[in-house]
């Protein structure tokens, strides 16, 4: 008989099997449940090496597994933006704004959020313009609650290469005022060179990836699966493999496709990421694409047009305007990275962009 690792006495154990939902005692080895039961039922399982680990009544489950968090993206907000949370107020946003910028290096970027879409109406005057009046010294973006969308002052706009002249991007929003001049709004590929230019440093990511394992760890998830993971990012996870600070099981999904960053990425690149940074806990057989954007910014792609506003003529909705990948280059995308082994995930908020995943 195969003997434990470790055996766990006088819990209160909680299985999830219907035929024998609570026990006082597990017995473990190399990572796997031999056997749950009794003090009694586990003594057989018990060897030279084994070590005994008495629970003294405390309460046991099976870990939880979350199956879609940025859990370094949401890290590294919580030490290194200005995050003000999901329900707060624009005069909120503002001060914490004011307070960053004048902690902050003049000329340094600041970001965070996030903002919603209704509090645009209490700012009085564009995103560009506001921002530019709470902090005129520092570039600035400041994104909204879906991450598809951002608010720049002239600082950052310049730095990422916008102006006036600015040609439209395939994919994207520049959003203009009635005289042209940009607003200070972009979104979906109009965001990526402004995530390029606000990148952590190794050891921001080393801090952020500590953060993440711990916060995970201390809500009883032993497993979750990162959706959308570039090469900083499972660089910073392989690293906290290769040094022991590695605390879950993980699956990341490789960037395929994203017009919020990386583009279009080469199936021979997807295939150099798997093989440089697969771990035992840290598997990539996995990959991700996006179909459309997010309704708040009407770049979702849905069949019914969206309710009338200024810019926006609903009798000229083309469910397929907002595709960021027609039916046929999807079709190929999908079977070329099935073919080579990985697991789909897309993102589809829009019926029209569900229905196309679907065929």
């Amino acid at each position: 008989m195969l003997k434990a690792d470790t055996i766990f006495t006088n819990g209160r154990i909680l299985t999830l099997d219907p035929a024998q939902p609570r026990a006082e005692a597990i017995a473990v080895a190399d990572g796997r449940v031999l056997a749950c039961g009794s003090n009694g039922d586990i003594d057989a399982f018990t060897g030279p090496q084994t070590k005994t680990v008495p629970l003294g009544g405390r309460f046991v489950m099976p870990g939880l597994i979350e199956s879609h968090t940025h859990a370094l993206w949401g890290a590294c907000r919580d030490l290194f933006e200005v995050y003000v949370g999901y329900s707060a107020s624009t005069d909120a946003l503002a001060q914490a704004l004011r307070q960053r910028a004048e902690a902050t290096a003049k000329g340094n970027w600041i970001s965070g959020g996030p903002w919603r879409y209704e509090m645009r109406n209490s700012l009085g005057m564009t995103p560009r313009a506001w921002l530019d009046q709470l902090a005129p010294a520092h570039p600035v973006a400041l994104f909204d609650t879906s991450q598809h969308a951002v608010w720049c002052n002239s600082r950052a706009l310049s730095l990422c290469g916008f102006d006036e002249n600015s040609p439209p991007i395939e994919g994207g929003v520049i959003e203009r005022d009635t005289n042209g001049n940009l607003t200070g709004m972009l979104a979906e590929a109009a965001l990526a060179p402004v995530r390029n230019k606000i990148k952590e440093t190794p050891e921001q990511l080393r801090e952020a990836c500590d953060y993440a394992l711990r916060y995970l760890n201390s809500l009883g998830y032993t497993g979750f699966k990162e959706p959308m993971a570039d090469e900083r990012t499972l660089a910073a996870y392989a690293k906290a493999c290769d040094e022991g600070r590695w605390s879950l099981h993980a699956a990341a999904h490789i960037t395929a496709y994203s017009p919020l960053s990386d583009g279009n990425v080469p199936l021979e690149e997807i295939d150099r990421l798997r093989a440089t940074y697969s771990r035992d806990d840290l598997r990539l057989n996995f990959a991700k694409l996006f179909l459309d954007g997010v309704a708040p910014a009407h770049t979702a792609s849905f069949l019914d047009p969206y309710q009338p506003k200024e810019g926006y003529d609903p009798s000229a909705h083309d469910p397929d305007a907002t595709l960021l990948m027609s039916p046929s280059a999807l079709a190929e995308r999908v079977t070329e990275l099935d073919r080579h082994g990985y697991v789909v995930k897309m993102h589809a908020v829009g019926d029209n962009a569900v229905c196309q995943s679907l065929r």
